[in-house]
Formats: C-alpha cells, structure tokens, sequence
C-alpha cells in the first residue's frame, strides 16, 4: 500500500437521488462542509465524487457510481492508507439492506480508510474499533433502508392507484413529441401542424421509403424537427415514431427493474389521440420486417432495383444482387448470385437488368401495374382487399409471438396460474377471430380472382414510364412498385442458365411438392440441352406461381409460360415466339 503522507489527504462523497435537492444548494452545503472540515482537522482535500441522480436504495451507486470508483480506488492502492473518506451522513454511503450496506462499511475501515459523518464529525476508523462502535452505524444504515423501503412501497402504491384511475385522470404529463397535455381538461391534444408530419412519415413509408430517405425529404423540404435542439431529421427517430403504437392512441406503462423500463401490465387503448389507422400501422410493420431479414440500405434516387431482398438464385438460394459495370455498350446493369460474384460455390451466369424487369412487369400479370400506380389517387377493392390481408396476416403474427410467451411464463413463472390461463384463452380467442377475418377477405378475393384482361399497350407504355429518367416522380412510383412486390411475392428465384435440376430443387422447395409440378419439369419443360433459355419462377403470397422462360440470345423473346394455382395443379401453358424487342426501340 502506498505510505501515510505527512498531511492526510481527504475526498469528499456526495450522492442525491433526485434533482430537487440540487435546487435547494444540497450539493453546495455538502461541499462547504467537507472543505471547512478539512481546513479545521488538516487535511488535504483532493477530490469530490459526486453520484447525481444516483439511488442507493439498490446499490447502484456503488454497481456503476462514483462510489464505485472510489472503492475500485482503493483495491488498486490509488488511496493512501490513512486518509478520510467524507460524507454528510451514513444513508450517503448505502441505503441497502444491512447485509450489503454493513459489509461495505467495514470494508472501507480495513483498508485504512477514515469515514467521517459530516453532521455530527463523528470519525469511524478501523483501529481499536470493538462491537459498540459499529451499533451505531448498524442501527442508522439499518434504519435508512427500512425508509427507503417505505418510500418505494408508497411510491409504488401510488403508481397502482394512477393505473387504477388510468381512465379517467392521465398517469403522466409525458407523452409522444406531437402531443401535449392540456392541464386544464386532463386531456392530450396535438399540437398543431405535428399530427400532419407523422401522417406523412407513415404515407412515405407506406410508399415503400426506408427512415433515411423520410428523413432525407423532411429535411430537403425545411420541416422543422420536433426537438428545438435536434440538427434536422434523423432515420433513428423516424424508426422509432414508425414502431411507436402510440400514433394509435396506445399506451405502454412501464416500471423500473435493476434499472432498466420494462414494460408492466396491458396496453392501455385509447389512452392518446390516434393518428394512424392500425391497417396502415401493421402493413408498415409488416413490410420492413421483411426488408430487415436481409438488411436494408440507402437507395439511389432511381431506385434502380425493383426486386431487391426479394429475388434468390434459383441455383444456390443466394440473393441476386444488383450489379453495375458501367455504361452501355459494353457496360450495363445485371442481376447476379452472390455466390456466383464472389466466385463461391456457385456458377450461374446474370441477367441483364432491364430485360429481366421488363418481361417480369410484362407477364406477372397479378401484380396490376395499372392499379398500383393509381394507388396514390384511388384504390380497386382488390388492392384494398390485398392491403387488409397483409395488415391481418402481420397482427396474427404477433399474437402468436405473444402467447408463446405467455405459455413460456405458464410454465416458468411463479405469477397467478389462473391469470396467465386467462390471457392464453384472451389471446387464442383474439387468433381465431383473426383467422375467421383471415377467410372472409380470402374469400372474397377469390370471387374477385378474375383480373381485367391485360391491356399489352397500356402495359408496356407503364413499363416506359417506370424507366423514364426525365419523370420527375419517377423514384416515387418505382418505390411503389417496389413495395408492392415486398408484399404480394412469397418467392422469386432466377435461372439464368435455364432450368437445371438443381434450380427444380429449389423451386419445389418454394412451392411445395407438387406432382403436377414435379411431372411438369420432368417432361413439360422445353429442351435445353444447349442452354439456350433463360427462365425465372415466382410464388405469390396467394400460392399461385408463374413461370417465364425466355431465349437467352433474344431476353425479351417469351418462348413459354406457365402457371400452377395453388393446389399445384396446371391451370395455364402457353408457348409463343414474339419478341418484345420491337416496342423497346
């Protein structure tokens, strides 16, 4: 240890618990008192550590305070044997129960350390200490926790009776960045022109718009951030109003454990002024959890690839990923395995990009492109009743998220067993209510299965338009049609050398084992000993599929399609030889 100095030093503690005592010059009389004792007794003072804010109800300040520190301190010989350690009064130090709080105290006295306890000077060293100089901090550090568990048990009780009431009075004057809460009426009202902005968050990312790119139009447009001291928009807090529920009029309560807000008890409805349907909310929801599964990324202002984290390699089930090798002629854009770039354990040639977009748009004829690219003045019932299914299919998701955790505490926790198997039964329930809204949108789309005939002019003119770099709305509407594909595509996988075996592997595997499917590849696929044809296969989220198959020396040349429903059976074969090359000059 390092030697006694000639003049001791001492080091001030000072912890608060709240911020209230800040105001009433708590933290300055503590200080006033550690440099007047110093200065009467001779000592050194060197330093303060201070834990603001810091509770020692639990022992917090000692986990991760500066009391902590000063201990750590002293284990690694920093303080000399011989100083004081100085503080207002013993519940300073601990305000654990006594076989925590006891403990640190001695500890502190056998490392030759001096406490003193500024209010009444009273010095605690470890020389000739004996039983009866220990009663009397064993009796205060007791005494302090029993307080303290007092005062959490009120405050607690407090809170229990806010909750009680949580109807009828606000639990708290805290609430979302677009509310306030008026004191006068007890209830939340937005504050003006606020509610407008995280319509247009949700209406963007709607729109198929990651939080960078929201935050990117916020701020090119001058609308000002919620926070006064926050520099323009950022995509962290637009991704956490896009998965806030309270633009629902939901609210979470929540309760401090080991330090951290968990959330503690039922979702409050109705509790703000809600803002965005929940159709809209889960549809979101639904959309970029999708997109997260294979991470997302800031966009170029074309938003040049329409399938991306969508398409697979129908080889190695790798992503194709979108490559640029620079200008035509000799350069261009493709869609290749990722594997395959980086020469890996697959070796399946690209496909150039624009061909491929323009036979897909053109013969997936289930995506709509004309209602979709109406979608921003008015709606079919067909892509209204798509809409719904996704927002349904996203809500049964997380209830059953939910009661398998439910049946996890079921089996684990020590709570009420009859309260758990009530919320089983609740949450089972609001599932099968679910389902039953599941089948009748089902339903009804099947009687509405028939499509308009397809319009192959009006078609490839939208075609054009989505690829017209002069459009000044052009990143809009293929951000539309890009979202639209997130949600109607199951599966889309990409054969660019033909349908190899291993490529009917994979397909089957998306799709399921069908018989007519599998005879279908064994004996309907057109012969491509030469690697003459290119194909590509999608499953939508109805279980239907198509497959396209073009000529690899004309990509825009259909050679065939075919579509199987559902239930795998062949419900279309055509075979043609036109080429699409004509109306693309």
């Amino acid at each position: 240890m390092i030697t006694k100095p000639h003049q001791p030093f001492a080091y001030s503690y000072v912890r608060m618990s709240t911020d209230m005592q800040l105001k009433g010059n708590s933290l300055q009389r503590q200080k006033e008192k550690s440099k007047e004792y110093s200065i009467r007794n001779g000592l050194l003072l060197i330093e303060d550590f201070e834990d603001i804010g810091v509770s020692a109800f639990k022992g917090k300040n000692v986990k991760t305070g500066m009391l902590g520190n000063f201990i750590s301190l002293i284990e690694n010989n920093k303080i000399p044997v011989g100083s004081y350690l100085l503080i207002e009064s013993l519940d300073r130090l601990s305000r654990e129960g006594i076989f925590e709080s006891i403990p640190l105290f001695i500890k502190i006295l056998k490392s030759g350390i001096k406490i003193v306890t500024l209010i009444d000077e009273q010095v605690y060293g470890a020389e000739n200490a004996d039983f009866k100089d220990l009663l009397y901090p064993l009796i205060v550090l007791s005494r302090a926790h029993e307080e303290s568990v007092a005062k959490s048990y009120r405050v607690g009780k407090a809170w229990a009776n806010k909750r009680k009431n949580i109807n009828e009075r606000k639990l708290t004057k805290v609430c979302p960045a677009w509310l306030k809460l008026n004191t006068d009426t007890n209830t939340f009202e937005v504050i003006p022109g606020r509610d407008d902005v995280v319509k247009r968050i949700f209406d963007l990312a709607d729109s198929g718009y990651g939080s960078y790119s929201i935050g990117r139009i916020l701020n090119n447009e001058c609308i000002p951030p919620f926070s006064e001291t926050s520099k323009g928009w950022h995509a962290s807090y637009i991704t956490r109003i896009i998965n806030n529920r309270s633009v629902l009029g939901e609210f979470q309560p929540h309760k401090y454990v080991n330090g951290t807000a968990q959330p503690d008890g039922d979702m409050v409805p109705d509790y703000f002024p809600q803002l965005i349907d929940e159709e809209q909310f889960l549809r979101i929801k639904h959309a970029r959890r999708k997109r997260q599964v294979e991470g997302a990324g800031r966009k170029g202002p074309l938003y040049r690839n329409l399938f991306s984290r969508i398409a697979k390699c129908a080889y190695c089930g790798t992503p194709m990923r979108f490559v640029y090798k620079g200008l035509p002629p000799k350069g261009g854009q493709y869609l290749r395995c990722t594997n395959a770039e980086r020469h890996f354990d697959c070796s399946a040639s690209s496909w150039r990009y624009e061909h491929f977009e323009n036979v897909f748009l053109l013969f997936v004829h289930e995506l709509d492109l004309v209602e979709t690219l109406k979608r921003a003045d008015e709606q079919s019932e067909r892509y209204t009743l798509e809409q719904k299914l996704v927002s349904i299919n996203e809500n049964i998701r997380g209830k059953r998220e939910l009661l398998n955790t439910t049946f996890e505490m079921l089996q684990t926790s020590n709570s009420a067993k009859a309260f758990v198997q009530s919320k089983i039964e609740e949450i089972s329930a609001e599932i099968l209510e679910l389902e039953n809204q599941k089948e009748a949108v089902e339903g009804k789309l099947k009687e509405d299965a028939s499509l308009p005939p397809v319009d192959d002019q009006q078609i490839k003119l939208l075609i054009k338009e989505l690829q017209d770099a002069d459009d000044v709305d052009l990143e809009r509407k293929r951000r539309i049609v890009a979202n639209r594909l997130q949600m109607m595509i199951k599966s889309l996988t990409l054969a660019p050398d033909g349908v190899r075996k291993d490529a009917e592997k994979i397909v089957l595997s998306q799709f399921g084992s069908s018989e007519a499917l599998f005879d279908f590849f064994e004996t309907g696929s057109p012969s491509d000993e030469a690697g003459t044809y290119m194909s590509f296969s999608v499953v939508l989220l109805d279980g239907i599929m198509r497959r396209v198959t073009v000529s690899r020396g004309d990509p825009l040349k259909v050679i065939e399609l075919l579509t199987v429903d559902k239930h795998g059976l062949i419900t279309e074969t055509e075979q043609t030889h036109e080429s699409l090359s004509e109306w693309k000059t």
